[in-house]
């Protein structure tokens, strides 16, 4: 089982990387807008996540730490870590993991069969 680990950064946000390099990989939201980038750093995975926290794990552990600003609501760095980095985690442990938010259904919505579609019509992990 994941640990989360949450490290408030006091007043001085997480080194980000510079976005230019081209071994940053960066994550778009529907519109476009970059909501999530990551890079790997001596051997340990980095997920920032604009404004929540950024997230640092090793494949052989099984605690992941959050570098947060003090006024960043706990709730919300825990919210993003169960959405965004466990999916990732178990990624680079060599377990497949489809986020049913990635899937896209162009066909009728009884065809897809979901227990349940709420108003963002986003699933959670499949």
């Amino acid at each position: 089982m994941l640990k989360l680990s949450i490290v408030k950064a006091d007043n001085v946000p997480p080194v980000l990387p510079d976005l230019a390099q081209p071994q940053i990989e960066e994550w778009h939201d529907v519109d476009g807008t970059v909501c999530a980038f990551g890079h790997i750093l001596d051997g340990q995975h980095w997920m920032h996540l604009p404004n929540v926290a950024s997230f640092c794990f090793t494949s052989g552990k099984d605690e992941v730490t959050a570098v947060a600003l003090p006024e960043v609501n706990q709730d919300l760095i825990a919210d993003a870590f169960y959405r965004s980095v466990v999916p990732l985690v178990l990624q680079t442990r060599g377990q497949e993991v489809l986020h049913a938010s990635a899937v896209q259904c162009r066909m009728v919505w009884s065809r897809c069969a979901p227990c349940h579609i709420p108003a963002s019509r986003r699933w959670p992990m499949a």
